[in-house]
């Protein structure tokens, strides 16, 4: 076991909360305030995040290693939650949960639109522990055609420009297999065909 994955795993669901508000109250002060502990010992050991980027789903342990480095900077991330948005539900009921799922409406400092947070928690031996908590950005309705091209436009976007580099990785991997083979013709990336030197010249 790594030293980073043993520090992660004295921290991770180390909170002891039996009120549910009161774990989500912690895990927002613990990422405002940049603090490891608070913020990462009120995640379940098997707990998930979502970003609000789609590639950004990140098991705890993958989201501390990510974290730890911005957190001992000091810079954390703030969301405050809304007054009476959060909204709860528990299952199979309050009085005798075995998990909730929650959303709560944010603001943040960096983004100047309404940021959703939601999820699920857990009730484990008298605490509750978060199992996966989703940040993401919920879209009118008469912007959501507008805003959802222009996102299907970048994302276009990238998956060309990661095929391009995909296809000239290959091209790389293929010339150095031809290359190791004595005396096989091969290719450059520009077409020419290029053979193997070190053999004797003609007079």
């Amino acid at each position: 076991m790594s030293a980073l994955i043993a520090e992660a795993a004295a921290i991770i669901a180390s909170a002891r909360f039996d009120n549910v508000g009161d774990l989500l109250d912690a895990f927002h002060r613990g990422a405002a305030t940049a603090n490891l502990q608070e913020y990462f010992g009120c995640f379940h050991q098997e707990g998930r995040f979502l970003g609000t980027d789609a590639s950004e789903n990140w098991h705890v342990l993958e989201f501390y290693g990510f974290s730890k480095p911005y957190f001992e900077r000091g810079t954390g991330w703030t969301y405050v939650p809304r007054p009476a948005t959060r909204k709860t539900t528990f299952f199979p009921n309050e009085a005798c949960p075995s998990f909730c799922v929650f959303d709560e409406l944010l603001d943040s400092q960096d983004f100047h639109a309404t940021t959703r947070g939601s999820g699920t928690c857990l009730y484990l031996e008298g605490r509750w522990l978060l199992a996966q908590y989703h940040l993401s950005f919920p879209l009118p309705n008469d912007l959501a055609k507008d805003v959802t091209r222009v996102i299907a436009s970048f994302e276009a976007a990238v998956q060309h420009k990661e095929a391009e580099a995909a296809a000239a990785e290959a091209a790389r991997e293929l010339l150095a297999e031809l290359d190791a083979q004595e005396g096989a013709p091969r290719k450059a990336p520009g077409g020419a065909t290029q053979k193997k030197s070190g053999g004797k010249k003609k007079k």
